[in-house]
């Protein structure tokens, strides 16, 4: 019997929450109140890197959270494309001790930034640099699961990785799950038509998935509207935890757990 709640929101951004309207400090305090104590920050761009750092550092001594990070360049960048900017991934990984995984790093075809060979290209050289690196991956996928499927067969990640925002269906689901990624579920789990998303997650085992926000984005049943957060994450545990008929402590030890095995995180 788990006798405390521990919940680990393993993608959000919080550079993006962090704002002249929003007080990051009352998003912290909030998170704290819904027991989440780990969250891993997940990189938009290799710009504002320093920023995310100096954040990350300031949150985990102010509060009794744990604040992760990850480096990557996710497709949305695979037509504005800078000299050596996988150099720049690189020396991001080696230079914070907080960076524990790529990403987010993928395909996006429902809003194709730049050409599916771009991004493909920019795909695989983070696969690969993740692997150089002995890091786990963090995969955005949109409309594009066959192709990338296809890469890390080709390409695989060492260290595995979880597919992010799990929004497709069992047949995909069942792939990803055989190539050995965990699968993470977002807030749109909890919409009225997310109907394929909820099988997934009552047939995923225990030990294969884990849960999110992706703050600011995607807002649970009931915050839509208003800007998402890594409180909202109790949410989502809550709902998952009914969908498959297990106590919320098991979901979210299970989920705290398999995250902590993905990122190879071993003291929290």
């Amino acid at each position: 019997m788990v006798s405390q709640i521990m919940l680990f929101d393993t993608h959000c951004h919080l550079i993006l929450l962090n704002s002249d309207k929003i007080d990051i400090n009352a998003i912290a305090m909030n998170a704290v109140e819904k027991k989440v104590s780990l969250l891993i920050d997940i990189s938009v761009g290799t710009h504002d890197f320093l920023k995310r750092g100096a954040l990350a550092h300031e949150l985990t001594n102010r509060f009794p959270l744990s604040v992760y990070m990850t480096a990557g360049i996710p497709p949305y960048y695979a037509d504005k494309r800078k000299p050596a900017d996988i150099d720049d991934v690189r020396a991001q990984c080696r230079g914070e001790q907080r960076v524990i995984g790529i990403g987010e790093i993928g395909l996006d075809y429902y809003h194709l930034y730049g050409s599916k060979v771009k991004q493909k290209t920019l795909f695989i050289q983070q696969i690969e640099l993740a692997n150089d690196l002995d890091l786990p991956v963090v995969i955005h996928t949109r409309d594009s699961d066959n192709d990338l499927i296809d890469i890390v067969k080709e390409h695989i990640p060492a260290k595995g990785g979880i597919i992010h925002c799990f929004s497709s269906g069992m047949e995909s689901a069942k792939r990803l799950l055989d190539l050995g990624f965990v699968l993470s579920f977002a807030g749109n789990i909890t919409y009225k038509k997310s109907y394929e998303i909820r099988d997934v997650a009552r047939m995923v085992p225990e030990d294969m998935f884990v849960i999110e926000t992706d703050a600011p984005y995607l807002s649970p049943e009931g915050k839509r509207g208003k800007p998402n957060e890594p409180a909202n994450v109790a949410l989502i545990a809550r709902f998952i935890s009914d969908l498959r008929g297990e106590s919320l402590e098991m979901v979210a030890s299970n989920t705290a757990d398999t995250a902590r095995r993905v990122f190879g995180i071993q003291d929290d």
